[in-house]
């Protein structure tokens, strides 16, 4: 695919990368980034060599982990090579190390320090259509030389002209040679073509069946995923896949189904608080994923209280999670963790701008398996980070992935989730 601008981003900061992706193909900029845009059998740095090759803008999302990225940095390098305008997008309040600092001290840098915002992104966009207007359009790819197509077809006409002839006298003189096949000839001549015909139409025998796609192969897992559901299994309508779900804890209130392509939580009873969640029946440890992430909608409560619906990573004593909150004048995002016996809860972030019932959000958590950190993002935006003081535990641990809603014993609260991923 043509494209004007390369993006270049640490795979830490993907969620960010693809947002400013999505907002500038949104307002009708062509970009380049990985691993999308690399073609199928062809080596990660050749493809990255000819995309930043063939652009016009680099946009680079700059972090603490792009600062310290070889890889950014060469991809640095060959932008300068080739006098590609770079703007660097700063994600985060860091000075750029001495060899990044050497190729970005005479650009113009845009601030998008924690989070970014709209407001921030759709910046970028203006500043990035700006450079475009003014840069020259790149050649078109050169066509058919004209002196040669008619060279070609001076020589061409009047040979084909005469193969033609000699085609026509050729038949001509067979047939007067020869005469006309006989009607034994045409009739071998007529069968030969039947069966011909017959194999090259060949159709399944009576009884066969036409090879069609298993549920199982419509569901496979994407490269990179270790888990997921989107919960558009037709067989699991009116319940849950026991193979890959299972309740947690037993359930007095809340119903639990899977309906119009997403699982569906309500709680229908006012008696009693309840935790109404289903868990993962598979434990992964973070050496083997590197994120959750998963749609949320708030759908209705009664307004007697507060309630959520939420993803989490939970094993035995501890958790974390993020989730739409209600009970206020309208819902809002948050992320925290608590521990056994869960009589105090972390509340790490919550969103500033509140939202509306009936609309999707997408939670992604995202835990280092190497220093156990723990970052929080909100519809691909940055949402926030933190350190467990448990680190070097979490790390050595299992987790379940769990998906549901919590009520106070006054509410009554319905909410769906949808396309749940675990990923490395």
């Amino acid at each position: 695919m043509a494209h004007d601008v390369f993006i270049s981003y640490s795979s830490n900061d993907k969620p960010i990368a693809d947002a400013v992706c999505a907002n500038l193909e949104g307002a009708g900029v062509r970009c380049w980034i990985a691993p999308r845009d690399i073609a199928p059998g062809e080596d990660w740095p050749t493809s990255i060599s000819k995309a930043i090759a063939q652009s016009r803008v680099m946009v680079l999302v700059f972090s603490a982990f792009s600062n310290s990225s070889e890889d950014v940095g060469r991809e640095l390098i060959l932008a300068t090579r080739s006098k590609l305008i770079i703007v660097p997008f700063k994600i985060e309040n860091v000075e750029p190390e001495p060899g990044k600092d050497y190729i970005l001290a005479r650009t113009h840098w845009l601030d998008a320090i924690n989070p970014p915002t709209r407001e921030q992104i759709k910046t970028l966009v203006d500043c990035v259509k700006g450079f475009l207007s003014e840069l020259p359009l790149p050649p078109p790819p050169p066509g058919p030389k004209k002196t040669t197509l008619m060279r070609y077809l001076r020589i061409s006409i009047p040979l084909l002209v005469m193969i033609g002839l000699f085609l026509v006298g050729f038949v001509v003189f067979r047939t007067k040679l020869f005469g006309i096949l006989s009607a034994n000839d045409r009739m071998v001549v007529s069968s030969e073509n039947a069966i011909t015909e017959t194999a090259a139409t060949a159709v399944p025998a009576t009884g066969a069946k036409a090879a069609v796609p298993t549920q199982a192969e419509t569901n496979q897992t994407p490269p990179g995923v270790i888990f997921m559901d989107d919960f558009n299994d037709f067989d699991f309508i009116g319940s849950l896949d026991n193979d890959k779900w299972a309740y947690f804890p037993e359930l007095a209130y809340t119903t639990i189904k899977q309906a119009d392509g997403r699982m569906g939580f309500t709680k229908s009873s006012t008696a009693g608080s309840q935790v109404g969640k289903i868990k993962s029946v598979e434990v992964w440890s973070p050496g083997e994923f590197r994120y959750v992430e998963a749609r949320l909608r708030a759908e209705y409560y009664n307004e007697n209280g507060y309630g959520n619906v939420g993803v989490s990573l939970e094993k035995t004593d501890w958790y974390v999670g993020c989730g739409i909150l209600v009970g206020e004048a309208q819902p809002f995002f948050f992320c925290n963790s608590a521990s056994a016996p869960y009589n105090s809860f972390n509340y790490y972030e919550r969103s500033s701008t509140n939202m509306d019932l009936n609309q999707w959000h997408t939670a992604r958590i995202e835990m280092d398996p190497r220093s156990g950190e723990i970052t929080f993002y909100k519809d691909g935006m940055y949402f926030g980070r933190y350190q467990p003081d448990n680190a070097a535990e979490l790390i050595d641990s299992k987790f379940n992935v769990v998906i549901g809603i919590w009520t106070e014993e006054t509410v009554t609260i319905t909410g769906s989730v949808d396309d749940v991923v675990l990923g490395k």
